[in-house]
């Protein structure tokens, strides 16, 4: 409720972000609750009054409470009172998980002590005291010793020798705070993660001068399918989005395209694999290795793009193929409709010379469908 006012105030909607920011801090708003209510258990378990076990025992953690409770507010609060695009997207969700964080220290300080003090049964809470007492004196007259107990004596010889040798605490400190900073460096930092969004969109501009013909064609794979890379090359498949022009057709495995009409061509392609490969890419015409179109395994990537204009006869075949450094082995392509795509544009007739005109961009998208 206290959430819902302060958003209220601040004008903000309930959506995704917020909605989010509310289901991160449900966890968070019940621990300055859980703090206080243990504490004052321990008050009255040890003897004390209920106004003095509320009352001392809400005194006693309000510090660490404060300080723990500001400490999360400091992370979050100047990241959703920013600007630009960071403000944008994470006001909602950082003002949300501030508002509830600061609603759960004042509810744990107020309401939680008073609760206590009308529902709180002393007897009942002496009982258990006693008994929880008797058990583990019990524990250790039988000799038995639980796990828990174990790790507490772990931990306290632990403290205790670091707690002697300052030095070797200090040392370890600054060895964690060099491993953060360098775990740090060595992350890639980008603004929104890459997302599969089950469309590529390719993008083409042809030179100056030219005109796109009738002769297009565009296919590609999007079913994230594996290509077996054999010493000499192989072909990848490109089966799905076929949107070919009448003049250019394709084999039955997808892997050859042949175009009836001589000119010249823009033929671009690309490739997305899942992981990073030691691998090239090139196109091959009419049976012959097309050095321009050619990239080379120099280092491991996980993407091939590559863009040619050539001058093609009649009857030409093309296809795109992957091949291996060194060895044979396997490339998974993207699945969703980024995997690979060929795209081949007429730009001139055979014999035709162009007449001056704009430049042309055209824009092909496509859909896992």
């Amino acid at each position: 409720l206290t959430v819902f006012i302060l958003m209220n105030a601040m004008d903000l909607t309930l959506n995704m972000m917020s909605l989010g920011g509310v289901a991160m801090g449900v966890g968070m708003i019940v621990d300055n609750s859980i703090v206080v209510l243990e504490n004052i258990y321990r008050y009255s378990a040890e003897g004390h009054s209920r106004l003095e076990s509320c009352v001392e025992g809400t005194r006693e953690v309000f510090t660490s409470l404060t300080a723990s409770t500001l400490t999360t507010v400091a992370v979050f609060l100047p990241l959703g009172l920013t600007g630009g695009m960071a403000g944008m997207l994470f006001d909602d969700f950082c003002l949300t998980i501030s508002f509830l964080i600061l609603g759960s220290l004042v509810i744990a300080i107020t309401l939680v002590p008073l609760l206590c003090y009308f529902l709180l049964d002393e007897k009942k809470v002496h009982q258990h005291a006693l008994k929880k007492a008797e058990k583990k004196a019990q524990k250790h007259a039988a000799g038995k010793v639980g796990l828990g107990h174990r790790l507490n004596d772990l931990y306290t010889r632990l403290l205790g020798y670091f707690v002697r040798r300052l030095w070797v605490g200090m040392l370890a400190s600054a060895a964690l705070v060099a491993l953060f900073i360098a775990a740090c460096m060595s992350t890639k930092m980008v603004l929104m993660p890459e997302m599969d969004q089950g469309m590529v969109q390719v993008s083409i501009s042809t030179p100056v001068g030219s005109e796109v013909k009738a002769t297009a064609g565009f296919a590609a794979n999007t079913q994230g399918s594996t290509v077996l890379v054999a010493l000499g090359g192989s072909p990848i498949s490109l089966p799905n989005a076929q949107l070919l022009s009448p003049d250019i057709t394709a084999n039955a495995a997808n892997t050859v395209f042949t175009v009836a009409s001589a000119g010249t061509y823009l033929i671009s392609y690309h490739v997305n694999t899942t992981l990073s490969l030691l691998m090239g890419t090139r196109l091959v015409i009419n049976g012959a290795n097309n050095t321009a179109s050619t990239i080379a395994p120099i280092v491991s990537t996980s993407r091939f793009e590559n863009q040619i204009k050539v001058v093609l006869p009649a009857n030409s075949t093309i296809t795109l193929q992957m091949y291996p450094a060194a060895v044979a082995g396997a490339a998974v392509l993207v699945g969703g409709g980024a995997g690979a795509s060929l795209t081949i544009i007429r730009l001139e007739e055979a014999g035709v010379v162009a007449r001056p005109a704009e430049e042309h961009d055209t824009d092909i998208g496509i859909g896992d469908e």
